[in-house]
């Protein structure tokens, strides 16, 4: 896909279209796409390019490929400017691409005036540059609605931190198909220490699936009709025992639920798991925990609780309150 992106710049050289900025995600969720704005000087118009890099079958006819849109010049000058404004940030951040990933490479190029800034991201872009936010906004509104997708999920720590994971593993692989013994070792395919048991939580949300062993969370993201598998391991090897029970658990549809947790007046709900000290164990990109202290007892709502959670909480409260103070506290924490 990198030589097809390079063949591409060099077909706009020749065209005398000239790149303001361009955008290439490679195997992002198994698509390769490139785009970019580009100021043609022959009809001294900007337009938005869209090259759709796994439709190509022969790269003989790359231009056949090539999808354009006219964009006007005051949209692409406030892009312009985004970059302009945010000089220092740039120099500041000095951004390092560092991924064990092979897939869900972003990389963004910007060439305005006598400078040219290269940034290579994993995944997600970040929020300490976000006036990228802006940009891809304004980059997306001219492409087809077809990768308009593409758009919320290379933007998602901005809307969804809570929930942005950062995958350490990606593999073609059908769960249900092929050998364990493709990616595990077989120590530990044929002498795995855990037991389906010891996966405590199991839980699918969408396309992945959550799970807790050793009292730690991981979760693994299938796309069934791709065959495509991504790993957060949390602490864990990527390809240790830990997943490797967690995926058995899965194909044998060992699922347990976790605990619901609300909080009210932030619109949050998360998957958690136990409650110790105080604090509520939760599936979390940006925290591990989160404490029953810092917010009113009637502002957190529990779920699909049961009497383990329960007593660990009455136990807390117990230290804490009178008989009748707890029973007020749970009654209003509880979803009955």
């Amino acid at each position: 896909m990198d030589e097809l992106k390079n063949k591409i710049i060099n077909i706009l050289q020749k065209r005398k279209e000239k790149v303001v900025l361009d955008l290439y995600l490679r195997d992002y969720d198994c698509s390769n796409y490139y785009f970019a704005i580009v100021y043609n000087s022959k009809i001294e118009k900007f337009k938005v390019l869209m090259v759709p890099l796994d439709a190509i079958d022969d790269s003989k006819y790359l231009e056949e490929y090539f999808c354009y849109q006219f964009i006007f010049v005051k949209t692409v000058e406030n892009i312009m400017k985004e970059i302009h404004d945010n000089e220092d940030i740039i120099e500041r951040e000095n951004i390092n691409y560092q991924s064990t990933l092979d897939s869900y490479y972003i990389e963004i190029n910007t060439h305005l005036a006598s400078k040219d800034y290269c940034f290579k991201f994993s995944q997600y872009i970040p929020t300490t540059l976000p006036f990228f936010f802006n940009i891809m906004v304004l980059l997306f509104e001219h492409l087809p609605n077809i990768v308009s997708e593409l758009c919320n999920k290379i933007l998602y720590l901005f809307q969804n931190p809570n929930d942005a994971i950062r995958y350490n593993g990606s593999y073609s692989f059908n769960l249900y198909k092929d050998s364990f013994l493709v990616l595990f070792t077989e120590k530990i395919v044929n002498n795995c220490k855990y037991l389906l048991k010891d996966v405590s939580f199991l839980e699918r949300v969408g396309n992945k699936y959550y799970a807790v062993i050793n009292n730690e969370w991981v979760c693994i993201h299938y796309i069934d009709s791709l065959n495509k598998m991504n790993i957060y391991s949390g602490q864990y090897p990527v390809l240790g025992e830990e997943i490797f029970i967690v995926l058995q658990a899965i194909i044998k549809e060992k699922f347990h639920s976790f605990y619901h947790l609300s909080i009210l007046d932030e619109d949050e709900v998360y998957l958690c798991y136990g409650f110790s000290n105080g604090n509520f164990l939760v599936v979390s990109s940006l925290k591990r925990t989160i404490s029953i202290r810092d917010y009113s007892y009637n502002n957190i709502s529990l779920s699909d609780y049961d009497e383990v959670l329960i007593k660990k909480i009455e136990e807390y409260l117990s230290e804490r309150y009178e008989d009748f103070k707890v029973k007020e506290i749970l009654q209003s924490i509880l979803d009955e």
